[in-house]
C-alpha cells in the first residue's frame, strides 16, 4: 500500500479535524515526556529539552490544535487534546524542575508499563461488565464496591478455608451479591440507578472496611 493509499484511508476514516485533535493529544503527551531526561538521551535531544521553555511551546502547539478541532464541532477531541495540552505543560515545567537523579527513580518505564498491564487488568473486567449493564438499561456506578467485596471476601475465604479456588467461588457470590442488590433497587424498585450505585460503593466500603479488623486487626 503506497503512502497516498494510506493517507486517502486516513482521512476516511478521521476527518482533517479529528486527526488535528488527536494528534494535539499525542502532542500535549509528549509536552510532559520530552523533558524526561531518559528520553531525551535515547533519540538526542538537544540540553535545551530540559529546559521549561520546550513543555510549554509544545503543549501552546496542543492546546491550538484543539481549539481549531473545538471551532470545526469536534468537542470531544478538541477538548480533550486542550485538556491534554494543559496538563502537559504543567507536567514538563514540573519534571524540568527535578533533579535527573529522581526522575530516573521514579520514571522506570519497565516498571511503569508492568504496573499498568496488572492494575489494567480488572478494571478491564469490571469494565466490560459495566458495558453489559449499560447495554441492557442498567447504569451501574456500583462497580467499585463489588469489586471491593469480591477482592476482600475471596481473600477471607481462601484464607480461612484454606483453598483458593473457594476463595475464587466465594468473590464471585460476594460481587453477585452486591450486584443483586443493586439491581433489586433499580429494576424492580425504579429507584435512581446513580444513587443505587452510590449507595453500593459505600456500603462495600464500610462492610469490608468492618469485617477486615475482626479477623484480621492490625496484622492486615
Amino acid at each position: 500500500m503506497s503512502t497516498f493509499e494510506l493517507g486517502s484511508k486516513l482521512r476516511e476514516r478521521w476527518p482533517d479535524e479529528e486527526l488535528v485533535a488527536r494528534a494535539g493529544i499525542a502532542l500535549g503527551l509528549f509536552a510532559f515526556v520530552v523533558a524526561l531526561p531518559s528520553l531525551s538521551r535515547r533519540v538526542s535531544f538537544p540540553p535545551a529539552a530540559r529546559e521549561a521553555w520546550w513543555p510549554a511551546l509544545i503543549g501552546v502547539v496542543a492546546i491550538a490544535a484543539g481549539i481549531w478541532a473545538v471551532s470545526r464541532r469536534v468537542t470531544r477531541l478538541g477538548w480533550t487534546a486542550v485538556g491534554f495540552g494543559i496538563v502537559g505543560i504543567g507536567l514538563g515545567v514540573l519534571t524540568t524542575r527535578a533533579s535527573e537523579g529522581n526522575l530516573e527513580q521514579v520514571v522506570v518505564w519497565s516498571a511503569l508499563l508492568s504496573a499498568a498491564l496488572v492494575w489494567a487488568t480488572p478494571l478491564t473486567f469490571a469494565a466490560i461488565g459495566g458495558m453489559f449493564a449499560e447495554r441492557s438499561g442498567v447504569t451501574n456506578i456500583g462497580l467499585e464496591g463489588m469489586m471491593l467485596s469480591g477482592a476482600f471476601f475471596g481473600v477471607l475465604g481462601a484464607d480461612k478455608l484454606g483453598s483458593w479456588e473457594l476463595g475464587l467461588v466465594l468473590a464471585m457470590i460476594a460481587g453477585g451479591g452486591f450486584a443483586l442488590v443493586h439491581a433489586f433497587m433499580s429494576i424492580p424498585l425504579r429507584a435512581d440507578q446513580f444513587v443505587s450505585g452510590t449507595a453500593v460503593n459505600f456500603f462495600a466500603l464500610g462492610l469490608t472496611g468492618y469485617f477486615f479488623l475482626q479477623p484480621y486487626r492490625d496484622n492486615g
